[in-house]
C-alpha cells in the first residue's frame, strides 16, 4: 500500500505546463547532492556543507515552483516525519531558550538536520512514482557509482594510504579509506549503496 499524497488545491490560473521541467530539475539536484555529498570528504568541511545547503535550498525552489504550476501541493506522507520533526523541535528549544552546552554546535547540528529531513522529504515525493524505467536507470547509476568509488578507494589505499585523492593529508590524521577520513565512515556508505545495487540486479528483467 502506497503512503497518501497530500494535494493542496491551489487559486484558478492559467496552467503552465512547466510542473515536469521543474519536477526533473529538483530530482535531478537531488541525485547530484546525493553523489557529491560522499565525494566531498562526506560533507564535513565547511564548504562542502555549505554547498550541500545552497543545493538543497535549490532542489526546494524547483519542487516549490514544479507545485505552483501545477496548482496544487504534492508531498509524500509516511509517519516517519512524525519523530523527524519531534526531534527537530527538541532541538530548536534547546538552542532558542540556551540550555544547551554548546550553543555553537547545537546550531550546525540544527541546521543539519533540518537539510537531511528536507533531503528526505523531497526525495520521496519527487521519486515515489517514477516508473520502472527510471528506476533502472538510477540502479545502473548507483552501481557505477559504487563500483567506481571502491575501485577508487581500494588503488588510493595501497598507494597513499595517508592521502586523500593522493594529495590531501588531514589535519589531525586518522584511518583514511576513500574519501573518508574515518574508515567507518566508508563502511556506512557502502552498507547503504549495496542493497540498492543488489535489488536493482536481483529484480533486473532477464
Amino acid at each position: 500500500m502506497r503512503s497518501p499524497q497530500v494535494t493542496l488545491a491551489l487559486p484558478d490560473r492559467a496552467h503552465y505546463g512547466e510542473e515536469a521541467i521543474w519536477f526533473n530539475a529538483a530530482r535531478s539536484i537531488l541525485i547530484v547532492l546525493l553523489f557529491a555529498a560522499p565525494l566531498a570528504f562526506g560533507a564535513v568541511e565547511p564548504w562542502a556543507f555549505g554547498s550541500l545547503i545552497m543545493l538543497t535550498v535549490a532542489a526546494l525552489f524547483c519542487w516549490a515552483a514544479g507545485c505552483m504550476s501545477e496548482q496544487r501541493i504534492v508531498l509524500l506522507w509516511t509517519p516517519i516525519y512524525i519523530p523527524a520533526l519531534l526531534f527537530a523541535a527538541f532541538a530548536a528549544m534547546q538552542f532558542f531558550t540556551g540550555h544547551t552546552a554548546d550553543r555553537i554546535a547545537t546550531r550546525d547540528s540544527l541546521l543539519a538536520c533540518s537539510a537531511y529531513l528536507l533531503v528526505f522529504t523531497l526525495s520521496g515525493s519527487l521519486f515515489s512514482h517514477r516508473g520502472t524505467r527510471q528506476w533502472s536507470q538510477f540502479g545502473q547509476a548507483v552501481t557505477i557509482y559504487s563500483l567506481v568509488l571502491s575501485l577508487f578507494s581500494i588503488i588510493q589505499f595501497f598507494t597513499a594510504p595517508d592521502r586523500i585523492y593522493w594529495t590531501v593529508i588531514p589535519r589531525w590524521g586518522g584511518s583514511i579509506f576513500g574519501p573518508y577520513v574515518n574508515h567507518d565512515h566508508y563502511a556506512g556508505l557502502m552498507e547503504m549503496l549495496f542493497p540498492i545495487t543488489a535489488m536493482f540486479w536481483i529484480t533486473r528483467p532477464r
